[in-house]
Formats: structure tokens, sequence, C-alpha cells
């Protein structure tokens, strides 16, 4: 590669000129639109990041995670700081939810299975199908 080729890499690519009056009013408007539509495009999208800053910026300011920010943006600030508020209610309301079934555990205990006290005098009012039934507590309660 010689030295001139190098520089031409290293330059940046050019932008396509301009058109020039004599090109025609007609491809001046159409670049003129173009143009103007791609600024739109930029404002558009700079317009929505900073509606998304401001929405992260609220969310921790009330302790809520910031990453539901670009879901909370809307069209505008008013709408965004509706969707904040529904959003941290819900937020709430599902975390208290998970900390109370945590705290309750996996499983809520049954009532304990009381033991039944067996007699002499008790099993002889017993069917011989109930004593079967609890014949392993019977003879628990018996052997005491």
């Amino acid at each position: 590669m010689n030295e001139e080729e190098r520089r031409e890499e290293q330059q940046e690519p050019m932008e396509p000129p301009a058109p020039q009056p004599e090109q025609g009013p007609v491809l001046m408007r159409q670049a003129l639109e173009a143009e103007r539509k791609a600024l739109d495009e930029e404002k558009a999208a700079f317009a929505a990041q900073r509606l998304e800053d401001a929405v992260g910026r609220e969310l921790a300011s009330r302790g809520l995670p910031t990453a539901f920010a670009r879901f909370l943006t809307g069209q505008d600030e008013a709408q965004a700081l509706e969707q904040v508020e529904l959003f941290e209610a819900l937020f709430r309301e599902s975390l208290a939810q998970a900390v109370t079934e945590r705290m309750r555990g996996a499983c809520v205990p049954k009532e304990p299975a009381r033991s039944r006290s067996y007699s002499r005098e008790s099993l002889r009012g017993m069917s011989r199908r109930e004593i079967n039934d609890h014949w392993e507590e019977i003879t628990r309660a018996l052997a005491r």
C-alpha cells in the first residue's frame, strides 16, 4: 500500500454533496424534506431518552427499581407519572404479598394430632372396626 492509499483510508467518508441549485427545485425540496425528517426523528429519540431518564429518577426517588423506567415511559410526563404511580402501588402490593407468603412458609402447619386416651372401659364401647383402625394408638396408650 502506498502513502496516498493510506491517507485515503484514514480520512472520514465524505457526505454526499448537497444538491446544487442547478439540479432543480424538486431535488432540493426532496433533500430538504429528507433532512427535516431525519432531524425530527433525532429530536423524537432525544425527547424519549430524556423522558426515560426522568422516569428513572422518579423511580429512584420512590425507592423502586430503575430498570423498569423504559417500560413506564409514556407519551409525555403526565402519562409517565400516572404509570409510575400505578406501578408503585402494584409493586408494593406484590412485594408485600410475596413477603407474607415467604414468612408463612411453604406449607401451613396443620393442627397437631390430638392423642386420644384409651382405657379398657372406652374399648368396651368401641366396635371391632374402630379398634382395628386405631390399633397402634391403643397399644401405645395401654403400654404407658
